[in-house]
């Protein structure tokens, strides 16, 4: 007889949300700023950027691990688009050709990590360290500066990408392979649509680089590189989903991650914390919950195994 799922089963990839929650709740009602509007405005914004990353690492976790090459897709779709855009490219075709390459570069490594025996993070992590040297070589500490950026910042559709970013981690992970339950697949599976999610990941980092770069009025060889610890925090959060074995939670799961990551971030920085203590505050909540609720799953998984022996 197979055991049923407990109430702790069902919650432990809730852990980091609801941590976060709380901690976000008590600062924000110790905060006079943070109801103010052009802070909600700036916040509501930061989402929509971060809710398209939080959408390719839960197509990523689902598939054959994280993609570690973001900070360095990021940072070539940067640079690329801010040459384009310097040369008097609209900015449409300056996105599209950055986004092109970004494919590009999720497509390899998605070959590399169903062809090879290397690890997902580790592929991963080999790309980003090569575009970076490649970036070095090219550009050096040159920055690449464009005009007329608050135009492009009013123009660039967030909303628009923010929902086709949803709509299609939610659609590879419901109607592929990526929903299918981590226990009840083979170990050496090279399923076409793992690529697929490292191309969708890959596209997702483009478009974050983009808005980044007309964010920051231009682009160099350093631009994204400082998230790498975000990047490993957020994966961090996400993996907790593996406790949420299904169609359904991903997604909204990742979002919500996300969501509560904007919050944290805002308030710390309306509390005048630095970016050190930031750090170091947000790998204490999230880094040993999803470890825990990793460990609870992965019981649940050998409890399951031998009671079906």
């Amino acid at each position: 007889m197979q055991r049923k799922n407990t109430f702790i089963d069902v919650g432990a990839g809730f852990l980091p949300v609801i941590a976060v929650a709380v901690i976000a709740a008590m600062l924000a009602a110790a905060s006079p700023f943070f109801f103010m509007t052009q802070n909600l405005e700036n916040m509501i914004r930061r989402f929509g950027e971060l809710g398209i990353m939080a959408c390719a690492i839960a197509v990523t976790v689902r598939a054959k691990g994280p993609d570690f090459s973001i900070p360095g897709v990021l940072c070539l779709t940067g640079v690329t688009s801010a040459l384009l855009l310097q040369s008097g490219a609209p900015w449409g075709i300056a996105l599209l050709i950055g986004l092109l390459i970004a494919a590009g570069i999720g497509f390899l490594n998605g070959v590399v990590i169903i062809r090879t025996p290397l690890p997902a993070p580790v592929a991963t992590l080999i790309s980003c360290a090569v575009i970076r040297v490649i970036l070095r070589l090219a550009v050096g500490k040159q920055f690449i500066e464009i005009e007329d950026w608050k135009g492009l910042l009013s123009a660039f559709p967030l909303p628009l990408f923010f929902g086709i970013a949803v709509g299609a981690a939610i659609a590879l992970i419901f109607f592929t392979k990526l929903g299918v339950p981590f226990s009840k697949r083979g170990k050496n599976e090279k399923n076409r649509v793992y690529i697929w999610a490292y191309v969708f990941s890959a596209v997702c980092a483009g478009i974050y680089g983009f808005m980044v770069t007309i964010r920051l009025h231009g682009a160099n060889a350093n631009i994204g590189w400082e998230g790498f610890t975000d990047l490993a925090l957020w994966t961090a959060a996400l993996y907790a989903s593996t406790a949420l074995d299904n169609r359904f939670a991903p997604v909204p799961y990742a979002l919500g991650v996300m969501f509560l990551w904007t919050i944290m971030v805002n308030l710390m920085n309306l509390f005048g914390v630095s970016t050190f203590w930031q750090d170091g505050l947000l790998i204490a909540v999230f880094v040993p919950l999803a470890v825990f609720a990793i460990r609870l799953y992965a019981k649940q998984c050998a409890g399951r195994l031998m009671q079906r022996e």
